[in-house]
């Protein structure tokens, strides 16, 4: 075995992927031959389709445990879900609210998402540009953002499943008719 991975307590290791320290606790996985440390969320999508180390490209040799795939994680499953939810919610405010009603009612779009709950999840947060305020060419670009940070969550949690575009995903259309309701009663209010 080529890999040991474990928690770290009381060491320093910086990842090589994303180039953050190790924090005690987190899980680690360190290439036995070039002693090279990664957190395993950065490591592991790598290790799907490549056996070598992504520093120094030296040779790993996983075992048949280490091969096989795990199931997602509650996180990771809770992470998809909230990139759902906020895709649907970016995706309907792209499409309801134009240039000049996004200008009147984006003060009540803010609260209104800040304040957004479904199924116990709340949207992922979204940055506001310099007025404190999203724009729609910002809501565009956070769209793109969320559908690849979508695919890439997916294959990390299923390598070898087929990936769906995010807007036929079953999941994004059952988010959306859940709370169709509520962003309905939001737009008759606000654009009546």
């Amino acid at each position: 075995m080529s890999l040991e991975i474990f928690d770290l307590f009381g060491e320093e290791i910086f990842c090589s992927v994303c180039l953050e320290p190790i924090e005690q606790g987190q899980r680690t996985v360190v290439v036995q031959n070039c002693q090279h440390g990664f957190h395993q969320p950065c490591i592991d999508p790598w290790l799907v389709t490549n056996k070598s180390c992504p520093n120094c490209r030296g040779s790993i040799e996983l075992s048949a445990e280490q091969q096989t795939t795990q199931e997602p994680t509650a996180a990771q499953l809770i992470e998809l879900d909230r990139i759902y939810l906020t895709y649907v919610l970016y995706t309907w405010i792209f499409f309801t609210f134009n240039g000049i009603r996004y200008k009147r009612h984006h003060i009540a779009i803010h609260q209104f998402l800040t304040n957004f709950q479904w199924n116990t999840r709340r949207p992922l947060p979204f940055t506001l540009n310099i007025r404190n305020r999203v724009s729609l060419s910002t809501i565009r670009s956070l769209r793109t953002y969320l559908m690849d940070r979508e695919a890439t969550l997916f294959q990390q949690m299923y390598p070898t499943a087929r990936h769906r575009v995010i807007h036929k995903n079953p999941r994004v259309l059952q988010i959306r008719s859940q709370i169709r309701q509520q962003l309905d009663e939001f737009s008759r209010e606000h654009l009546s």
